[in-house]
């Protein structure tokens, strides 16, 4: 129940069309905008490292939409411990992975949409949904709080 809820909270936020809507803009900007200004970038290794920093900038976006998905799980269920459960189980194998601190940070800035398993347990074990009014910003600021706590342990 607490994974359908996670679902229907991507398609309530409309989080597929917010990220289609941002990686478009991001393929206009470097198609109108850098490639006429810096037509040498795109012929030399600057473009990889730009390329591979812009799929980082929008992955870390979707985190956002993944954890607000997750809150608005826990509000409809009333529950978020059955989703942290689910996590739990889906994610073991990673979750493994994801306990030892330098794989963390691989997790946070990797290519995947997806906060730390880690992360989102901890979050809906200690979550209390009643006390959420904008599900986006708590959202911002948790997956912001987890990123940057990373480099301190």
């Amino acid at each position: 129940m607490g994974v359908l809820g996670h679902e229907f909270g991507h398609l309530r936020g409309r989080d597929p069309l917010i990220l289609y809507g941002l990686v478009s803009a991001e393929f206009l900007f470097r198609f109108y905008v850098l490639l006429p200004l810096f037509p040498l970038i795109f012929t030399s290794l600057l473009f990889f490292a730009y390329f591979w920093i812009i799929m980082v900038v929008i992955f870390f976006i979707a985190k956002f939409f993944e954890a607000r998905a997750d809150l608005i799980s826990a509000m409809v269920v009333g529950n978020p411990k059955i989703l942290a459960e689910s996590l739990e189980k889906i994610g073991f194998q990673r979750l493994l992975y994801e306990r030892t601190p330098s794989y963390r940070i691989q997790e946070w800035i990797g290519m995947d949409p997806h906060p730390p398993i880690y992360f989102r347990v901890d979050r809906l074990a200690n979550l209390s949904p009643e006390t959420i009014r904008y599900p986006l910003i708590q959202s911002i600021k948790d997956v912001t709080r987890g990123f940057i706590a990373t480099f301190k342990s």
